[in-house]
């Protein structure tokens, strides 16, 4: 056996260097013989016919400007010579030689918990799942409860009430105010005959009554009492704007209550679209670094099984370095999976211990507007159906309505209705 020497190797080198720089002459002499355009066929007159029949228009140089060639762009109106397929590359068939390689999903480890699931389940659970969707609908709860409120503000509030008082015994005059007792005069003096004037006083009192009133919107003695001296509710009226513009104002907050909601919906759906395809796409790239393990094992079982004179010790070792570096990229591939999964679970609130993995295929393309729409043509659309906007819209109606309410505050008068017994609420 021949034994390989620094030499030799070196010589391999020349000669293939040698090799190249024929192929780069060849292809600068002919390039049709290495891939490029075959030039055309020269007719048996050596072309002497064609130029005597249609003989060339002079050329004049001084008119034409050096530099690169002109370009002409279409006029408006006018259908560009080439357009992109209207049709989805779902709906297209593929292209012959590309079609996708038949690449085996990755498994999942000993202690994973499987969670298989499609982006139609993912888009579902989105609608309802996050929890910024959750908060937002308990502001939508408290708007509308509000407005069933403030529709109610012109019923009444029925108030009703009794007392009883009862006192056995002498007690002081209460007419005069002067209290003589047994054995004394006028003066308070000692007198033996003086009967004095300890007046009966021995009462048996009931007495109730009722009334209908207005609970204000503001603190009063029923809702947020403010306690103090002397311990006083706020007047019970209702002012008759209140009665009108709260209604309108409370509804308007409740529309933008409610746009809000669709905001938050829209952002949970985004977030879960957008963390659904980096699980595909994490995991993709996990089944091609495995894809890319498994024939790097085989190209080393392959040169390692050659002979050393065909494959040198170095070419083996590099091998086994590139196998290595596959290996850990699939490593690093597997833990990026599980933290796209990890994020997948986190916004539609699932068990952060399951591993997802999507039904469809890693090279799964969906297209939710057409290539053929402008970006004019989104604009408007953006610009008409954003919910932020309608939201902000709803508010500034709502600031119109209080502004209305205030204005007209001194011309509408209030209502007040009382029962004889029971003043500012108190019995």
């Amino acid at each position: 056996m021949p034994k390989v020497t620094e030499g030799t190797v070196s010589m391999r080198q020349t000669n293939r260097l040698l090799i190249v720089a024929t192929c780069a002459f060849v292809a600068g002499m002919h390039p049709w013989a290495c891939g490029g355009q075959q030039p055309p066929p020269v007719p048996a007159n050596g072309g002497r016919g064609a130029s005597q029949r249609s003989p060339a228009p002079p050329v004049d140089d001084s008119a034409t400007p050096p530099g690169p060639p002109l370009v002409t762009f279409p006029a408006r109106g006018d259908k560009p010579p080439g357009r992109p397929g209207q049709k989805s590359p779902l709906e297209e068939p593929p292209v012959p030689g590309g079609e996708v390689l038949g690449m085996r999903p990755p498994p999942p480890g000993p202690g994973d918990l499987r969670f298989p699931i499609n982006l139609a389940t993912a888009l579902r659970l989105a609608d309802a799942r996050p929890i910024i969707v959750a908060a937002t609908s308990a502001n939508v709860w408290v708007a509308e409860a509000k407005l069933q409120k403030s529709k109610v503000l012109w019923v009444p509030t029925i108030n009703l009430g009794a007392d009883y008082i009862r006192h056995d015994g002498g007690g002081p005059d209460l007419n005069n105010g002067y209290n003589i007792p047994i054995g004394q005069n006028w003066y308070g003096q000692p007198s033996p005959g003086s009967l004095g004037r300890p007046l009966n006083q021995n009462i048996n009192f009931f007495y109730g009554g009722g009334g209908f009133t207005w609970a204000p919107l503001g603190p009063n003695y029923f809702y947020q009492p403010t306690p103090g001296l002397p311990l006083l509710p706020s007047p019970q009226f209702q002012f008759g704007t209140d009665m009108i513009f709260q209604p309108l104002h409370d509804r308007q907050v409740l529309n933008s209550a409610r746009w809000d909601l669709q905001t938050a919906k829209n952002d949970a759906l985004f977030m879960t679209a957008k963390a659904y395809f980096g699980v595909h796409r994490q995991r993709g790239r996990y089944a091609v670094t495995i894809d890319a393990v498994e024939r790097g094992r085989q190209l080393v079982a392959k040169v390692s099984a050659l002979s050393a004179d065909l494959v040198p010790r170095v070419e083996i070792d590099r091998a086994r370095n590139l196998l290595a570096d596959l290996e850990q990229e699939a490593v690093t591939a597997r833990q990026n999976w599980r933290m796209a999964s990890a994020d997948l679970t986190r916004v539609l609130r699932l068990d952060p211990r399951a591993v997802v993995e999507p039904l469809e295929h890693d090279h799964l393309q969906i297209t939710l507007i057409a290539p053929r729409r402008s970006l004019d043509e989104l604009i408007p659309i953006a610009l008409t159906n954003r919910p932020e906007l309608a939201s902000q819209q709803a508010l500034v109606q709502a600031t119109l309505v209080s502004i209305r309410q205030e204005k007209l505050r001194v011309a509408i008068p209030a209502l007040y209705m009382n029962g004889f017994q029971t003043p500012y609420e108190l019995l």
